[in-house]
């Protein structure tokens, strides 16, 4: 991609669609599932600050159950609901 960014993996009609790795050019990496060119199912999304996110994703966005792990080693786990914390964790 013109931004650095790069994807290797499944593709449908010119879009991320299916398994596949996308690699941010800031240092940011998702492993997981696509659909229609969003991240969308279960994935791992590892920052560039070393902070993880593993679970399940929404038109791009963690939603639904998922674990952050912060670099400190403090953990979350619990609900997601449009990339925030949700409900009891």
């Amino acid at each position: 991609f013109l931004s650095g960014d790069a994807y290797k993996g499944e593709w449908a009609e010119n879009e991320m669609h299916g398994k596949g790795t996308y690699e941010f050019a800031n240092g940011h990496k998702y492993v997981g599932e696509y659909q229609n060119g969003q991240r969308h199912g279960q994935g791992q999304l590892k920052y560039a600050s070393g902070d993880l996110y593993e679970g399940q994703f929404e038109h791009g966005a963690p939603h639904g159950h998922g674990t952050y792990h912060y670099k400190n080693h403090d953990v979350y786990e619990g609900g997601w609901r449009n990339g925030k914390r949700h409900g009891q964790g």
